[in-house]
């Protein structure tokens, strides 16, 4: 259920970061003067697409523990498979 939930938060993470930039790119001027509120506007879009990348690294962990642990389970099951192959 973690893969599942940090998958979808870096989805609507990208999703929210494209959104700022489509918007960002709408609402302000090509050669507009920087106003506070550009700054602003401009900070906030920096903040969401740098936590969307981090985002990310953290899904590409959570992927990374859930083959760890696939990798467990196989290697169990081998070993029993061939116990059980050794006792007949």
């Amino acid at each position: 259920m973690a893969v599942n939930s940090s998958f979808l938060h870096f989805i609507i993470l990208q999703i929210l970061s494209i959104l700022v930039a489509i918007f960002a790119e709408s609402w302000l001027p090509d050669k507009a003067p920087m106003t506070l509120a550009a700054n602003a506007f401009s900070f906030l879009g920096f903040l969401v697409f740098s936590y969307a990348l981090l985002s990310g690294v953290a899904s590409a962990m959570a992927i990374y523990r859930v083959a760890s642990w696939y990798d467990n389970a196989m290697t169990i099951m081998k070993r029993r498979q061939a116990n059980t192959i050794s006792s007949d």
